[in-house]
């Protein structure tokens, strides 16, 4: 039987699929890395809409089945957006960076934690750089 899930996570990558979805790859805290198919994220006035924006800190509910790459996402909840990385393009640079950075990672579920709080410390330290 396959369980849902809910943990935090970072959205490290977007790409566009078909009409009105997305697939996103996320750093959660405790799973490693995942990517899934967000349904209805580009429609205008989707509940998804802002919360699928690269570098959201979000509460995702998801269900991984068994032989499958793509994770099936229930829910995406928004928590930080961190704003003002989006408001200075030099910061949005260093954190679009840095999100590569750990995309082209293998992440060990083990290790995700470390991961995760090292990706939160910096977009915070970025978002209240004053430059």
């Amino acid at each position: 039987m396959r369980e849902l899930q809910d943990t935090e996570c970072f959205i490290i990558k977007q790409m566009d699929f078909k009409e009105k979805d997305k697939i996103i790859t996320v750093l959660t805290q405790n799973q490693g890395k995942k990517a899934g198919i967000l349904y209805q994220a580009k429609r205008m006035g989707s509940q998804h809409a802002a919360s699928s924006e690269l570098f959201n800190r979000v509460k995702l509910s998801y269900v991984e089945h068994q032989h499958q790459e793509l994770v099936k996402i229930r829910q995406c909840e928004l928590i930080d957006s961190y704003y003002e990385l989006r408001q200075n393009y030099e910061r949005y640079l260093y954190a679009n960076y840095f999100v590569e950075l750990i995309n082209f990672c293998v992440i060990p579920p083990q290790d995700s934690l470390q991961f995760f709080e090292l990706l939160s410390s910096h977009l915070t330290q970025l978002q209240h750089t004053i430059s």
